[in-house]
């Protein structure tokens, strides 16, 4: 409804008076919406809200994605297949923006994708399942003309005090660490309980104003403090580093992920720390690692399960949402699933990660103007009739331009391979020659989560991510691509 605008609402909060936090907050579902609208958006939008919230200051790294968003923004437009590419990872659309939209407060300035549908108004009104794409270079399944005809999404008809995914009545209690239940005596006593409070008389409640600004704030400490509202009332001081990982790991499960597109990636390890110093890949591994930015932050929470790992509590929304009962507090399945199991936008991601669960229904409404006598269709995502979703020839669903060979560095900077890039590259990190050997990795669905999962903690991806599944017996040294490598190297270091 409202994006960035001067449109506040008001949000109860009682604080420790003597240690300045948050112990417990008090909202409606104006509220509790914005926050569950994080799970939607993709990590390329948080990265780019954030830096755009912090104009002047740098915002506190989400693990590797902020690294990750500035290499997609350099990395040159002419290894993408088309300039939208690039465009599309670097504004990366959510698909549950048209719901967004009517937030009370809207903090996502991304244009809704545009979707187009047949030019022939007969194959749309006519025709079972008409067929519609966010791609006009693709044809019509009926009539083979191309979907040229841009659909709008349908005006927003509710009223101005209902809720978006949340029962317009529904009142919840909001912890420190961004649990969400119902506003119970019980739910209370126990935040009470858990945060150690033993005397009513160190608390305080006060009636705030939140504002964009402040849900903006509130974004980047979900995903960066274990406190985001303590930090949104009372200013974060510090930031945690990176995260350290656990002596013992929970083992990432794969269910989520079906048909995974296998890649294969050479690598450079430092033997005597096992660090992966750079990794020479194709470009559909590129291609891979930039939908990281794509990705959904509810869709990660559900591909990592009890193995996600982060600075941050946005995935306790992911779990207070789970436990919320549709009709009770939710308003439908269909947006609880929105929430739990964000789609992805961008269609290049859906060559990675696809399972039975992947296709969003499309549906669309139709007017006949009878002065004008042309017809004129909304798009929506249910009560009305079903269309087809066409998804682009496997070439066109391509970004990344190939063939062609990248050099990948532990902190995902992506550059065109060349044995010079290679040499300049490991003389900067001074790692003795003796000290490198070449593996070759195999890059399924659970290695593929394993990146995804560094990526959240730590700028070292390529080490932490794939460190497990190098094998135990390295290639030769004197590999293809490493040979002719290692004797250059050899010859800049005897030249010094």
């Amino acid at each position: 409804m409202t994006f960035l605008s001067e449109v506040e609402i008001p949000l109860k909060v009682v604080i420790d008076k003597h240690k300045e936090r948050v112990v417990f907050a008090e909202a409606n579902s104006d509220f509790v919406d914005i926050l569950f609208s994080f799970l939607t958006m993709p990590m390329g939008t948080i990265v780019r809200l954030l830096n755009k919230h912090l104009e002047y200051s740098k915002p506190p790294p989400i693990g590797n994605f902020n690294n990750l968003y500035e290499t997609v923004v350099n990395f040159d437009a002419k290894y993408f297949v088309t300039s939208e590419n690039k465009d599309w990872l670097v504004t990366t659309s959510n698909n549950a923006g048209p719901e967004c939209q009517s937030l009370k407060i809207n903090i996502d300035d991304t244009n809704l994708r545009k979707y187009f549908i047949c030019p022939n108004s007969s194959c749309t009104i006519e025709r079972d399942l008409p067929s519609i794409s966010s791609y006009s270079s693709v044809k019509c399944r009926h009539c083979g003309e191309y979907l040229s005809r841009l659909i709008n999404y349908r005006a927003d008809t509710s009223e101005a005090n209902e809720g978006v995914f949340l029962s317009q009545t529904a009142s919840f209690v909001i912890s420190d660490d961004l649990h969400v239940t119902p506003n119970t005596m019980d739910s209370t006593i126990r935040i009470l309980e858990s945060t150690g409070i033993k005397e009513f008389g160190v608390l305080e409640e006060k009636m705030l104003q939140i504002g964009s600004s402040e849900i903006l704030d509130l974004l980047m400490y979900s995903m960066s403090s274990k406190t985001p509202l303590t930090d949104m009332v009372f200013g974060k001081k510090e930031f945690i580093s990176d995260i350290v990982m656990p002596s013992i790991q929970s083992q990432i499960s794969t269910e989520c992920v079906t048909n995974f597109k296998n890649m294969s990636v050479k690598v450079l390890v430092q033997k005597s720390n096992n660090r992966i110093l750079l990794a020479q890949t194709a470009e559909d591994f590129v291609e891979f690692l930039f939908c990281f930015l794509g990705m959904p932050m509810g869709r990660i929470i559900r591909f990592l399960g009890d193995s996600y790992l982060s600075k941050g509590v946005v995935d306790n929304l992911y779990r207070s949402l789970s436990n919320l009962d549709v009709g009770k507090h939710l308003k439908s399945d269909d947006l609880k699933c929105m929430l739990l199991n964000p789609a992805f936008d961008i269609p290049s991601i859906q060559t990675f990660y696809t399972n039975d669960e992947e296709d969003v229904d499309y549906y669309f409404h139709s007017n006949y103007d009878s002065l004008s006598k042309q017809n004129t269709f909304y798009l929506t995502y249910g009560n009305g009739r079903e269309m087809t979703y066409e998804e682009p020839l496997k070439d066109d669903e391509a970004f990344v331009r190939g063939p062609k060979n990248f050099m990948v560095s532990d902190d995902l900077s992506v550059t065109p391979l060349s044995f010079m890039s290679c040499i300049t590259y490991l003389r900067s990190l001074k790692v003795p020659l003796s000290d490198v050997e070449e593996h070759e990795i195999n890059i399924g669905a659970e290695e593929a989560l394993n990146l995804l999962r560094a990526c959240l903690m730590s700028t070292s991806v390529l080490t932490i991510g794939l460190k497990n599944f190098m094998p135990i017996d390295s290639l030769q040294e004197n590999g293809r691509w490493w040979r002719p490598l290692r004797r250059l190297f050899s010859e800049c270091f005897l030249q010094q």
